[in-house]
């Protein structure tokens, strides 16, 4: 659907009428009338836009309520991730108080769709641009099925299987869906596709799925600046072709760079690191803006989850107390980190009340913690009995955020 390689290059179905594609390569992109390779067209799927040539990115920022360019530039490597097919992407997670256009337009904040609307109509344009959260996993399931982007609206937190669910969607990993007419017989669907999600609170506060994300907060419009419907998507229909020849611009870029392009020290979403930082010749960005953002936006996000995490929050305080180490068992641990921790968090779901629950929490968080210059060993033993031992540290300098200094390429130089 929509998005295929193809002898080296990108090949994006426009799903209009007539059959045609865009065919992106290392040298640049061009628009053909017949796709060279067999497209799937559910019927939600609406097309995309004949591209033009001749735009640039300060086209978007009329569409796109960012707090700061950090938030542009990470939209952007959002949608230009996305029209790289089979590899994993990040989740784009939007949040902001009622009327930042995550949602609604530029007039009522609660009708549907701006900036989830704007990145779809972007890169797979569809008939319902967001849904609704989905309630099982078979939901989630159908839905990477019938579109390249899948988009859910209005988030208040997620739940633990539908966080699982989302991150194995994200980065390559099987969905099951039961087979119609039978209890016990399933499908397990391979997929791998961008995600949008959108709500009002910190959506992603699970470590596994914030490490994921691209979270970036959307900022109130004020009234004098806002617009009616009809005259925002008028306006941004026409400048839409223009914002779509700069996407363009930016993967033939990647195409041409990728394989070239240096980071120092790769982060988590290392083939998404990679591929912005050799799209940004093609979007006339200075060498190292994107991932300069990327880092910052991972830093914050490290934040988040981490002030989120009860079992995170009471490690730094148990280390805190004993001079940066601890060492005991699994049981002496989630005690130890009980008497640090208020009585209404610990009666909440989001506690552990066994050691093998606490183990859980903690590999999960052992990423995000050792940013922050903490480290986990979780498989000592000790004894002749083999005895699990955990033992835990803080640097004293604290964590250290990854280098990001690609080298240029002699095209981008």
């Amino acid at each position: 659907m929509r998005v295929a390689e193809h002898d080296g290059g990108i090949c994006i179905d426009l799903g209009d009428k007539t059959g045609a594609c865009v065919v992106v390569t290392a040298k640049g992109w061009k628009v053909r009338d017949e796709a060279p390779v067999m497209f799937r067209r559910p019927d939600a799927m609406r097309p995309l836009p004949r591209p033009e040539s001749g735009g640039k990115l300060d086209d978007l920022r009329p569409y796109f309520n960012a707090t700061d360019d950090d938030a542009v530039h990470l939209f952007v490597a959002w949608m230009i991730a996305a029209l790289r097919p089979g590899r994993p992407f990040p989740i784009l997670a939007l949040h902001g108080e009622q009327g930042t256009a995550k949602r609604g337009g530029h007039g009522d904040s609660d009708s549907c769709g701006t900036a989830s609307r704007v990145a779809r109509s972007l890169v797979d344009p569809n008939a319902a641009p967001v849904r609704s959260v989905p309630r099982v996993e078979d939901d989630l399931a159908v839905a990477s099925q019938h579109s390249h982007v899948v988009a859910f609206d209005n988030l208040s937190g997620i739940q633990p299987w539908l966080s699982d669910a989302l991150c194995r969607l994200a980065t390559g990993g099987g969905l099951s869906k039961r087979t119609l007419y039978t209890d016990d017989d399933e499908i397990v669907l391979d997929a791998i596709r961008p995600i949008i999600v959108n709500g009002i609170d910190d959506i992603a506060n699970r470590p596994d799925l914030a490490e994921r994300c691209l979270v970036l907060t959307l900022k109130l419009i004020p009234k004098a600046k806002r617009r009616d419907e009809e005259t925002f998507w008028r306006t941004f229909d026409d400048a839409r072709p223009r914002i779509f020849g700069v996407l363009l611009d930016g993967a033939a870029s990647a195409l041409r760079d990728v394989a070239t392009v240096q980071i120092a020290e790769l982060p988590r979403m290392a083939d998404f690191a990679k591929w912005i930082a050799a799209a940004e010749p093609g979007l006339g960005l200075p060498v190292g803006t994107l991932l300069a953002a990327y880092e910052r936006n991972r830093a914050r996000v490290v934040d988040v989850a981490l002030d989120a995490s009860p079992v995170a929050t009471g490690v730094r305080r148990l280390l805190d107390r004993h001079a940066g180490r601890w060492d005991g068992e699994p049981a002496q641990l989630l005690a130890a980190l009980g008497e640090l921790t208020p009585d209404e968090t610990r009666r909440s779901r989001a506690w552990p009340t066994s050691a093998r629950g606490l183990s859980s929490a903690l590999r999960r968080s052992a990423t995000f913690l050792r940013s922050v210059g903490v480290t986990l060993d979780l498989d000592g033993t000790e004894g002749h009995d083999k005895r699990r031992k955990y033992r835990l540290e803080a640097d004293p300098r604290g964590g250290e955020v990854p280098a990001t200094s690609p080298a240029p390429s002699a095209s981008s130089a």
